[in-house]
């Protein structure tokens, strides 16, 4: 019997849905005459919510936006997710502060064009296996993960916010479809981002030494 993909995991909770068909629904209940919160959108993600919000706030981080702060701003919302996580909380509500934050309906619409191709091709090719990488108390120690990661946003690096952002959306959707090999190549995409930025950090220091 082959193992699950992401759509077909009934027995896994969280999984009556596909991601595609998921967000499909969320994109067209988003309210179209204002922005949208961060807390409507995590709460109408449902019980994939946790996992799945946090790969949603990973897109714009990804998305070239020449002259705004956008790793700095969502590097900060990933830091504070993570952060809840790895405190033990299942984010079934978000801290009111972070809940508050407005996604202009021109950003949903970026994030939107990006994610909903993928969530296809999640449901196509992530298979529950590995199981033991998203289990709660994993989820407890990738959430140190995600937060390095998103320090790693916030930085004012140039072009230095796509491979922790695409490291944060691997580990992210892989707990959302109970993937373990794709948390384990967002783990090693986290590494090289944090080996590369040690070594920018190592040779700069040098060059000021010098």
């Amino acid at each position: 019997m082959h193992p699950a993909h992401c759509d077909k995991q009934a027995e896994q909770p969280g999984s009556k849905a596909s991601l595609r068909t998921l967000w499909d629904d969320v994109f067209r209940r988003l309210p179209t005459h204002r922005d949208t919160t961060l807390g409507e959108l995590h709460q109408m993600l449902g019980d994939r919510g946790a996992a799945l919000t946090i790969a949603v706030i990973s897109v714009p981080a990804m998305i070239p936006s020449p002259g705004l702060p956008v790793g700095t701003v969502f590097g900060l919302v990933l830091l504070v997710l993570a952060y809840e996580l790895q405190r033990g909380r299942r984010l079934g509500r978000l801290p009111q502060r972070v809940a508050n934050i407005r996604l202009p309906t021109a950003t949903m619409l970026k994030i939107s064009d990006w994610f909903s191709p993928w969530c296809g091709v999640a449901d196509r090719y992530l298979k529950y296996r590995l199981p033991f990488l998203s289990t709660t108390g994993s989820s407890k120690a990738l959430s140190v993960v995600i937060m390095l990661m998103a320090l790693m946003l916030a930085l004012p690096i140039p072009f230095g916010n796509f491979v922790p952002a695409v490291a944060v959306f691997l580990i992210a959707i892989g707990l959302a479809c109970r993937d373990g090999a794709v948390i384990l190549a967002g783990i090693a995409l986290s590494c090289a981002a944090a080996f590369a930025l040690g070594g920018m950090i190592f040779w700069a220091s040098r060059a000021l030494a010098g």
